[in-house]
Parts: structure tokens; C-alpha cells; sequence
């Protein structure tokens, strides 16, 4: 597979299915291939996006052995190719949000082998605030924190750029803002980010009479 260079992307599919019908099937399977083998074609022939869908539909027991294999080192490359080949990460937060509903310290793991600074560069480079949002709605408090100390002005205005020249819908945002509401000073820092005049452009832009009330 590596050496013919064939595209990953649908294993999560047939992971996910065999999960469905087999758990036992699907674990014997991944122990087939091995962790270690998993990783290696990964690394080869995936991106972080493929990372993150192996992690959603593997078992609990896999993912814990996939992560204790991924190293930083390892973990920026993918991050460096996911921003080479202008992927989507539009779905990233499903799998921490698969991750932090059944394993939450693996889902810390998870976010420690990334590292808040790549995060935050993969967000710049491949997505807009929705990204950014949807990422914060589902990561650890401890990981909102670090990705937000991250986060400058400068780049905030920049993802505002691109989320209004992408028209993306802003109708879930308020969902990142109730979760954040837990920790006052996350929500005021994500707040100043944007600041006033900022939000005001993001509501015009892509926001709606509803968004307008959720927000409010």
C-alpha cells in the first residue's frame, strides 16, 4: 500500500463498519496490522485528517496504542502535510469529541502530541473561525487555553478574512461560546480576539437574525 502510494482515506469507513457489526472482528484486525504498521502508513500515504478518522472508528484499546506510537516529531510532519495538500479540517473536532466523550486522557494525549502552536498553524493555514470554533467546542479546557494564548489579534482578524470570504455558516458558534462560558476568561479572551467591531463584521457577513440572537 505505502509503496504503491494508494489513498487511505476510506479505511475509517470500513473500520467504522466492521465496528458496527464486529468489535471483536475489528480488533483482531487492528492487531493484524499492528499499531506500529498502522502508523507507518499513516505517515506515508495519510495526513493528520486520516490520524484523526483512524482515532474516531478504532477501538478504545487501539487508539491508546496508536497514540503511545505517535511522537511529536511525527505528529508535526503529518501537521505539515495536511497543510501541503490544503486538506479540510472541517471535521478534525469529531474525532475529540468521539475521543473526549469515551477516553478523555487519551484525548489529552492527543492534543499534547499535536502541540497547541500546531494546532494553531494548521487552523491558519487550512481554516477559518468555524475550524477554530469547533476545535475549542471539543478540546479539553486546559488545550482551549493553551490554543488561545496562542491566537493572536493579528491572526484572528485573519481567519475573520477568511470566514467572511468563505461565506461559512456561523449558526454554531454559540455552542463554542456557551462551553467556554465555563471559564470566563476563556470566553473573554476568545471575546478581545475579534473585538467588537469584529464580531459586528462577522454577524453582517455570515451571520442571520438568529445567529444575531444566539450570540447576543
Amino acid at each position: 500500500t505505502i509503496a504503491a502510494g494508494h489513498s487511505i482515506g476510506a479505511l475509517d469507513f470500513s473500520m467504522r463498519e466492521l465496528g458496527k457489526a464486529d468489535q471483536q472482528l475489528l480488533a483482531r484486525l487492528e492487531r493484524a496490522i499492528g499499531a506500529s504498521g498502522f502508523l507507518r502508513l499513516i505517515l506515508a500515504n495519510g495526513t493528520l485528517f486520516e490520524l484523526f478518522r483512524i482515532l474516531q472508528h478504532a477501538t478504545s484499546g487501539f487508539r491508546t496504542a496508536l497514540l503511545g506510537q505517535l511522537t511529536p516529531a511525527q505528529a508535526a510532519a503529518l501537521v505539515d502535510k495536511t497543510i501541503a495538500s490544503g486538506r479540510s479540517i472541517g471535521t478534525l473536532n469529531f474525532a475529540m469529541m468521539e475521543l473526549g466523550e469515551t477516553d478523555p486522557d487519551l484525548l489529552v494525549h492527543l492534543e499534547h502530541a499535536i502541540g497547541a502552536p500546531s494546532f494553531v498553524r494548521l487552523i491558519l493555514a487550512n481554516g477559518t473561525l468555524f475550524e477554530l470554533f469547533r476545535i475549542l467546542q471539543d478540546a479539553t479546557s486546559g488545550f482551549r487555553s493553551a490554543l488561545l494564548d496562542q491566537v493572536t489579534s493579528a491572526q484572528a482578524a485573519a481567519l475573520l478574512d477568511k470566514t467572511v470570504a468563505a461565506a461559512r455558516n456561523i449558526e454554531s458558534f454559540h455552542f463554542t461560546l456557551r462551553r467556554l462560558a465555563n471559564d470566563r476568561g476563556q470566553l473573554t479572551r476568545l471575546e478581545g480576539l475579534l473585538g467588537v467591531e469584529g464580531w459586528w463584521r462577522l454577524l453582517i457577513a455570515c451571520g442571520s437574525l438568529n445567529s444575531i440572537g444566539q450570540i447576543a
